[in-house]
């Protein structure tokens, strides 16, 4: 907490002597994200009228984020800051008290998706694609406001997005039906709570999806084995940016075969250079149930 006090009284020094320098303004849409869905969403929907960028460095964990002074120059300029709300991000609360909303314009996702049951708390509500679409509206509604003159343009790059991401969402239905079985086993964090609600599937996992330690007791290890040899499953499950170990280790008891589900929370600096989407992490996870399931 002292670090974003610090860097917000920075920011407003920065703000008071130098008005903040923007980059070079040329009329297009300035748009800053904290992490990749939002940023992905925005980038369909806004496509060549902005400037789209996301906080949190690929590969990088938003769990333990800080944010620089740079960081906050960059929301005080922006005309549109997308953020979740959740607990991994009450950082922004402070940095919002010292914006100018008149300039920026704040969407918060909590307030389009709730995060549901406290007692399941799960912050990552993108991995359901009905809730996708849900947020890539309210991303549209607020980019119209900005450019209301080109806000079919918008509102035509967001029905499109939506169609690619139901029809990734029917095919993954169509695996998961013909699959031998709909349970997986997470061996890590588990932030697929949506996912799994929206695909009807059972789980088993070993830590909730934004639990800071990752340490498996011995117990919680047998119960991973155990989950896999009583359903007589293929696969242990991990999640993207993870070092597998758990995963590993009880793929070496059961003989299962170790298989990633991407939540989309962030991506590799591999995928973020080649322009991966959320449709294609979306394609990824059609085929890794289709494996997994069998």
């Amino acid at each position: 907490m002292k670090k974003v006090l610090s860097l917000v009284l920075i920011l407003i020094l920065v703000l008071t002597v130098s008005g903040c320098a923007a980059q070079q303004d040329d009329g297009k849409i300035k748009i800053v994200t904290t992490i990749f869905p939002e940023y992905d969403f925005a980038r369909a929907v806004v496509g060549a009228n902005g400037h789209v960028s996301m906080l949190i460095p690929e590969g990088s964990d938003m769990h333990s984020f800080e944010p620089t002074a740079q960081d906050l120059a960059d929301i005080s300029e922006s005309d549109l800051f997308i953020y979740v709300g959740g607990k991994s991000d009450k950082w922004v609360e402070k940095v919002l008290e010292n914006i100018n909303k008149r300039k920026t314009k704040v969407l918060k996702l909590s307030d389009v998706v709730s995060f549901g049951d406290e007692g399941e708390y799960d912050e990552h509500i993108w991995t359901s694609p009905s809730n996708a679409a849900k947020i890539i509206n309210a991303i549209s509604e607020s980019i119209c406001e900005i450019d209301a003159e080109n806000d079919i343009f918008y509102e035509r790059n967001a029905e499109k997005y939506i169609d690619e991401i139901v029809d990734v969402a029917e095919l993954t239905k169509i695996v998961i039906a013909a699959a031998k079985h709909k349970k997986i086993v997470v061996a890590d964090r588990f932030p697929l709570k949506y996912f799994t609600e929206y695909y009807g599937l059972e789980y088993t996992a070993a830590f909730g999806g934004c639990e800071h330690d990752t340490d498996a007791d011995v117990e919680t290890v047998a119960h991973l084995i155990n989950d896999i040899k009583k359903d007589k499953l293929s696969a242990v499950f991990h999640i993207e940016l993870s070092n597998k170990n758990l995963a590993e280790t009880v793929a070496k008891s059961t003989g299962a075969q170790v298989i990633e589900l991407h939540s989309a929370h962030n991506i590799s600096a591999e995928d973020y250079k080649k322009g991966v989407t959320y449709v294609d992490i979306m394609k990824r996870n059609a085929y890794a149930l289709e494996k997994g399931l069998n």
